[in-house]
């Protein structure tokens, strides 16, 4: 099974977790597109599961051999200063999710990303 990351904790600093009262209120969104996202992937039978990163946007650990595909909230698009020169080289295919998407469990646009990595990510 293959396996794609969802980094839902974006901070000024890599590896900080947010405060305990923004990291309950960020991760329980995580985790409900989480859930819809890993639904989809068993109702249309796709050989992939989606994690939540743990590391607080630690780039070893989200470009680790482990994910085949990494998804971003959309707070990473306002913040895509902090990524450094290295992560945009990274052939591990990223995806950043909208606020439509994020918020509101739309999945049209990440089933296609993930239907075209389909044949491509082995």
């Amino acid at each position: 099974m293959k396996t794609c990351c969802l980094v839902w904790e974006i901070p000024v600093i890599e590896g900080e977790h947010y405060n305990p009262i923004m990291n309950v209120i960020y991760m329980q969104k995580a985790k409900k597109f989480l859930n819809q996202l890993n639904r989809y992937f068993q109702d249309e039978n796709m050989d992939w599961k989606c994690v939540l990163d743990r590391s607080a946007c630690t780039y070893n650990e989200i470009f680790s051999s482990e994910n085949q595909a990494v998804i971003f909230v959309p707070e990473a698009k306002t913040r895509q200063w902090l990524y450094k020169k290295e992560i945009q080289a990274v052939s591990i295919p990223k995806y950043y999710l909208d606020f439509a998407e994020y918020n509101e469990g739309k999945l049209d646009k990440i089933a296609i990303f993930f239907m075209n990595l389909k044949n491509d990510v082995q």
